[in-house]
């Protein structure tokens, strides 16, 4: 039941209750007025037969005072009859209570009846007497059993007191008829009392047709029209395809008119908020796209140290087994040396040996020094390498940073959408973990490279050594080659020289040990280096995945805010950021 009706029937049920109450006031007066009516008519009838009365009375007091002789009085006052058939008459009597004329009781003439009653037992001669001899004269209203029919009669009884004689002339007249002329009277006042009603009925049930018909055209114009409009407005709203912009007429200051100015003020503030809505799902879509595009960007950054890293540690694995070949080689000749020093005791004995050994030991010098060559290049190459990944760690600490900026950003516009930011907030605290994890992995990673070149550096100076004690060895043995023939003369010289040289490669092969050890060292950094950027780049997708999401939240939330018409419909709905 809508509430046009719920309104109609309340209306039509005051209406009801008001023409009951009006009808039962209505019936009340009117059946008053018709009490009122009747009484007076009764009143009436009684104070015309009480003046009526008078006039008797007067007509016989005026018999009495022109008579010369009680008798002629009596004779007269006995012959005045009146009514129908001369039924009523008067009577006379003294103020003693002696009757002096009774027209139906002559009995009672010249005897003393101050105790007499009526029918209903009032002594009403004593009534009369007192009050004639007080007033003058008076009415009285007695009862009297008629004797043809033997039927009690109410009559109302006037008299009068004629002081010369003391008589007091006294008549009644008849007042049961009085109740029949009312009681007819009271018929057509009945029959007129419901005229009245009927017509009130009628005027009752137009008035209330009309009243029915006018309460619901301004029902409908004043109540019934605006709550339709607002709840065609609030349904529209409600199943989310609203036209904001829209306001309801304001047509009075009742409080349909205050519930229509509230009601335009949470349009209007729904309005603004679904507009702040669609700024924040644009900045949101923004913020996505850019965190998409860096998050590609890092993963390839990422891809790429690792693919360095890797490179760099097959580079290492090879310094390595070259500087074990080094190491092996230098073995050699630091054996071949001390069997050139076991041999110079015997040189000579054997200069064709000498010369042989010397030739050999020429030839391993030459290659030691090819290898420790070859090996300060590839040293000098892993120290570039360093360098190269001190400038990937640099990219990705500039990424780092920039991840962290954005993961703050995105925290804070997430902060501003409330309850629709919270999945992007926990996205964004996950992002910034990460840039906190990257960090310190590529301060890590920055302190290992640093170590690196040092130590690159280190073995580049000791293979500059190596080399150049290679380089002294190879002379000592063209020496030696040259020096063969004077070997007789100069074996202590040489024995010494050899002994010499045993020393400094036995430093030489504890330098490259070192060196070997620092390449495994290098190696073991760099795997953790690989280690961290696969770590990284795990992070990285799911980064990528995380900023899919929120993309795609971000579209959503578009798409249900424009389902609105808020008056900003021509602006751009995506960032076209994917």
């Amino acid at each position: 039941m809508d509430i046009s009706r719920k309104i109609n029937i309340i209306f039509a049920a005051g209406l009801i209750t008001m023409a009951t109450i009006a009808w039962g006031l209505s019936s009340h007066y009117l059946t008053q007025a018709k009490t009122e009516e009747i009484q007076s008519i009764r009143h009436l009838l009684i104070e015309e037969r009480e003046k009526q009365a008078l006039n008797l009375v007067e007509n016989a007091f005026s018999v009495v005072r022109t008579a010369d002789f009680y008798e002629t009085a009596r004779n007269a006052i006995r012959g005045m009859k009146y009514g129908p058939g001369g039924k009523h008459y008067f009577f006379v009597l003294d103020v003693d209570g002696m009757f002096w004329v009774h027209p139906t009781k002559p009995e009672l003439e010249e005897t003393v009846a101050m105790d007499l009653q009526d029918a209903s037992g009032k002594e009403f001669i004593r009534e009369i007497i007192e009050i004639a001899q007080k007033d003058g004269e008076g009415s009285l209203l007695y009862t009297e059993k008629e004797d043809e029919t033997n039927q009690v009669v109410s009559k109302k009884g006037h008299f009068k007191l004629y002081k010369d004689w003391g008589w007091i002339l006294c008549t009644g007249i008849p007042v049961d008829d009085i109740e029949t002329i009312a009681t007819a009277k009271e018929s057509a006042i009945e029959a007129g009392f419901h005229s009245h009603m009927r017509q009130f009925v009628m005027y009752l049930v137009g008035f209330g047709l009309f009243m029915a018909l006018f309460s619901r055209l301004l029902v409908w114009w004043k109540i019934v029209k605006p709550i339709r409009r607002a709840t065609a407005m609030m349904q529209e709203i409600a199943q989310g395809e609203a036209d904001l912009t829209k306001r309801l007429k304001v047509e009075s200051s009742d409080e349909i008119g205050q519930w229509a100015m509230s009601f335009n003020a949470f349009v209007e503030n729904t309005q603004a908020m679904i507009r702040e809505i669609m700024a924040h799902a644009r900045s949101l879509q923004t913020a996505s796209g850019e965190m998409r595009v860096v998050s590609n960007s890092l993963a390839a950054g990422t891809d790429q140290t690792f693919t360095e890293t890797h490179w760099v540690t097959n580079s290492v694995n090879d310094m390595n087994i070259n500087l074990s070949d080094a190491a092996i080689s230098l073995n050699q000749t630091t054996h071949t040396v001390r069997q050139i020093a076991i041999s110079s005791a015997e040189m000579n004995k054997s200069l064709e040996s000498i010369e042989e050994k010397t030739e050999q030991a020429l030839a391993i010098t030459q290659n030691a020094v090819v290898r420790a060559v070859d090996a300060s290049e590839k040293i000098l190459n892993l120290g570039h390498m360093a360098a190269i990944i001190g400038e990937i760690n640099e990219a990705i600490a500039e990424i780092t940073d920039q991840v962290n900026l954005l993961s703050i950003n995105a925290a804070i516009e997430a902060a501003k959408a409330g309850e629709a930011g919270k999945g992007f907030q926990v996205v964004a605290r996950e992002m910034k973990g990460l840039s906190a994890q990257t960090a310190e992995a590529s301060r890590h990673i920055k302190a290992q490279i640093k170590q690196i070149r040092d130590t690159s550096h280190q073995a580049i100076d000791e293979v500059e050594n190596i080399t150049k004690v290679i380089h002294n060895i190879d002379g000592y043995v063209q020496d030696i080659a040259r020096a063969t023939r004077e070997q007789a003369k100069h074996t202590n010289s040489i024995t010494r020289d050899i002994r010499e040289t045993s020393l400094t490669l036995d430093h030489v092969n504890d330098n490259v040990a070192s060196c070997s050890q620092s390449t495994s060292l290098i190696v073991r950094k760099i795997s953790e280096v690989n280690t961290t950027a696969g770590d990284m780049a795990q992070g990285n997708q799911n980064l990528i995945a995380n900023a899919a999401m929120l993309t795609s939240m971000a579209d959503q939330l578009q798409t249900m805010v424009f389902r609105f018409k808020t008056g900003e419909e021509g602006l751009p709905r995506h960032a076209a950021m994917h």
